[in-house]
């Protein structure tokens, strides 16, 4: 969810299809009033996150690496959009619609045997014996590994950012644990290609950020899955 200047909501909303588990999902971009009354879809993608089996058991997983929707809204009311299965970004205006779109050139990163390894050590299974007492158990089990399909190359990016200068932050997919620590895209609010910034300091890409002139709050997880607040400043 965002705010627009004016008061009114940008929500995305995610509708799984009840009659036929297997379909593709739908991601929607809507607008809403203060009073959060709906008001009109502004975007709508068809997506494939999640799948459903019902041998042995019936139960729903993710797709691994499935393109998404994402977006962000600027400062003067616009709404950046991009479904990340291409490069392209989508600029709308939430009451004319779509008023300008961007692409931007990228080498596909391969999904490696690393990368699905790492996939599936970082699933949880909660079980329960025979007098109900639940547990959970790392690792994915039999079913889902025998069920699950891997695309060939990752998304080219996984999330969509907004600066305080009205720049645009494009969060590419980048190789598991990268050295350098993790990169950036940054567009200026006409799509012009302005930098890849790097984040010195390595770790996780920051999914989240909260903007401020010249920098950007984010949260840092630790593989001891403790987190914690970093204020990073841009330069350069």
């Amino acid at each position: 969810m965002r705010a627009l200047p004016d008061g009114r909501l940008v929500v995305q909303r995610e509708r799984h299809n009840l009659k036929d588990r297997n379909a593709p999902q739908e991601a929607s971009i809507d607008l809403f009033s203060s009073d959060l009354e709906y008001i009109k879809t502004i975007y709508r993608h068809e997506i494939r996150t999640d799948r459903y089996i019902t041998d042995p058991v019936s139960t729903d997983f993710s797709v691994p690496f499935a393109p998404n929707v994402y977006f962000d809204v600027t400062h003067d009311g616009k709404v950046v959009i991009g479904y990340s299965e291409k490069y392209e970004i989508e600029i709308h205006d939430p009451d004319q619609g779509r008023v300008a779109s961007f692409s931007h050139a990228y080498t596909p990163i391969e999904v490696t045997a690393k990368d699905k390894e790492l996939y599936f050590e970082g699933m949880t299974t909660t079980i329960g014996d025979s007098s109900g007492v639940l547990s959970e158990k790392k690792g994915a089990p039999d079913y889902i590994v025998k069920n699950t399909e891997f695309p060939r190359h990752k998304p080219p990016f996984v999330g969509i950012h907004i600066d305080s200068e009205g720049n645009i932050w494009v969060l590419p997919y980048g190789p598991a644990n990268n050295p350098d620590g993790p990169e950036m895209d940054v567009f200026d609010k006409r799509g012009q290609f302005l930098a890849r910034v790097r984040i010195e300091s390595g770790g996780a890409f920051p999914y989240r950020m909260v903007p401020l002139p010249s920098g950007f709050w984010t949260i840092k997880y630790t593989e001891d899955e403790e987190w914690s607040l970093v204020k990073y400043r841009v330069s350069g």
